[in-house]
């Protein structure tokens, strides 16, 4: 049995009932109907169904008590048979089908949060209803002080099964037509988080077959009576909820921003743990499931020197190594197949990952020298291109910032590096003003000017070796001069919190800090928890 089922409550229904119940159980496993004591012979139509469809089960009321009774029938059943979440959804064909995975995953990745859908509406809508709901939604944000219900009325949900069963035995309302806003407005003021993802409705007219039992005035005097209620218990809970907020509020010292960073050449085969494209995929879906806002590293580096305040918000931050072309170009791979560069995934997680604040959705940090990054491509057999003539339009379009990376990584194959010594393959032997400035302020002239003056004002250090000389004495110095950098990140496996070194910030590295979504999520955890 699944831990998470599909959970349609149905009456009378109409004809859409047979297409949207067999809508869902393509897209799941385990979907259970609740039929609310329907006259229109439904009940038998879907008995039917269920005995040709496996994993579909219909339950029967003999009289009809509402929506929010037959959802709860429902969460007695999926208690008892350790179920631990139900993805609730309208009988009628308003609600999409073919989100149910994807809202799953997210309930998956935050087992311990409601996802709520955030309706985008058509010209189907009716003007009045959707009018009307921003009223609702306006008293349940005040209710829970804003504790983010994108939308209390919205039907098409994952709920936390024993949470949810506990509110609603905890009293005689949200049995009917108030379900939704109640479920949503308690399971706040229980600690449950929120989080939001857009979903589309359809509205059908009688001719298509859409059944509406929203009656205007009986249904919104229940709501009207509802809000009542909340704002007069929310009265009696708003000192509590107004120190918990204040608790909870991720704003100045509290706050704990992972950055992230990957590869665009590690690509050995076509999944998570051979592909930093389809980890950087699914790692930005898991993100905004589990409610997370992008930060660039700019706005990042402000709040860390305290010229912006830190939101209260689940911010992370996104870079790259390398400048290899494949953050740049899609490209087909002999293992990989198919490959979406860095550039193009950023672009398409605007729709499941938002953006606080402005500056790039992620920084590729480049190794400058021509000549050393042409010795590269030719010394590691089978190895990207690692081009140039990308970076200035890269730049310009403002989704993947370009930064420093040094001026020729001390690669170990290369003849001559930048260094005293010729010492290859470690950072940690950059150690005199000479070589700082040839490996990092040379470096940041050259992207400089083939960015027509748009690299950011960063450096990462090759190997994530942070030098001591450099965190401590070079750094520092040469920020005092004109178009000096801001902040060097290195791998530190840890958080970037206020008191980190600006000059040694530490990011998680994929393929070293995590390998699998398993361990993305185990990492997020830690991180939420303040132990990483």
């Amino acid at each position: 049995m699944s831990t998470h089922v599909v959970l349609i409550p149905s009456y009378n229904p109409g004809a859409k009932v047979v297409d949207t119940v067999r809508a869902a159980c393509a897209q799941w496993e385990s979907v259970w109907v609740v039929v609310d004591g329907s006259t229109d012979g439904s009940a038998d139509v879907l008995r039917a169904l269920a005995a040709a469809t496996q994993g579909l089960e219909v339950f029967v009321l003999p009289q009809n008590q509402g929506k929010g009774a037959a959802v709860l029938h429902g969460l007695d059943i999926a208690a008892a048979r350790g179920v631990t979440h139900v993805l609730t959804m309208d009988s009628d064909g308003q609600h999409p089908a073919e989100l149910i995975p994807r809202f799953m995953a997210a309930s998956r990745a935050t087992p311990a949060a409601m996802i709520l859908g955030r309706p985008l509406f058509d010209a189907s809508a009716p003007r009045l209803r959707v009018r009307g709901r921003k009223v609702s939604n306006a008293w349940a944000n005040l209710e829970t002080l804003w504790a983010g219900i994108g939308d209390s009325l919205y039907g098409f949900r994952v709920y936390p099964v024993e949470a949810l069963r506990a509110v609603m035995r905890g009293q005689r309302w949200m049995r009917r037509f108030d379900f939704d806003p109640e479920a949503a407005v308690r399971l706040a003021w229980r600690g449950v988080p929120a989080v939001n993802l857009d979903a589309p409705v359809k509205y059908f007219a009688a001719a298509e077959g859409g059944v509406s039992h929203f009656n205007y005035l009986r249904d919104n005097l229940l709501l009207t009576w509802m809000h009542s209620r909340l704002l007069l218990e929310f009265v009696l809970r708003l000192p509590w909820l107004a120190w918990r907020k204040m608790k909870a509020a991720r704003i100045g010292p509290g706050f704990s921003i992972p950055v992230l960073c990957y590869h665009s050449f590690n690509v050995s085969g076509q999944r998570y743990e051979t592909n930093d494209h389809l980890a950087l995929e699914a790692d930005l879906e898991m993100l905004g499931q589990r409610g997370y806002q992008l930060v660039s590293l700019p706005d990042l580096v402000d709040i860390l020197r305290g010229e912006r305040p830190a939101p209260g918000l689940k911010l992370v931050a996104l870079s790259c190594d390398d400048g290899v072309d494949l953050d740049w170009h899609d490209a087909h791979h002999e293992c990989g197949g198919h490959l979406l560069a860095f550039h193009t995934l950023l672009e398409q997680s605007r729709q499941c990952l938002p953006q606080w604040g402005e500056g790039p959705r992620a920084v590729a940090f480049v190794i400058a020298s021509p000549e050393a990054r042409a010795a590269m491509e030719q010394a590691c057999a089978g190895h990207p291109t690692l081009r140039e003539d990308w970076w200035a339009e890269c730049a310009a379009q403002g989704v993947l910032g370009i930064a420093n990376h040094s001026w020729d990584h001390v690669h170990d194959c290369l003849t001559v590096v930048c260094q005293r010594d010729n010492k290859k393959g470690s950072f940690l032997d950059i150690a005199t003003p000479s070589e700082a400035d040839g490996q990092i302020a040379r470096a940041q002239a050259y992207i400089d000017e083939k960015t027509a003056g748009k690299a950011l004002p960063l450096f990462a250090y090759p190997y994530g070796h942070v030098s001591p000389w450099l965190r401590d004495e070079y750094f520092p110095a040469q920020e005092k001069s004109s178009g000096g950098l801001r902040a060097a990140f290195g791998t530190g496996g840890m958080s970037v919190r206020p008191g980190s070194n600006i000059w040694a910030l530490p990011r998680f590295v994929c393929g070293e800090h995590w390998r699998n979504p398993e361990e993305f999520a185990a990492l997020l955890d830690a991180v939420e928890r303040g132990e990483k």
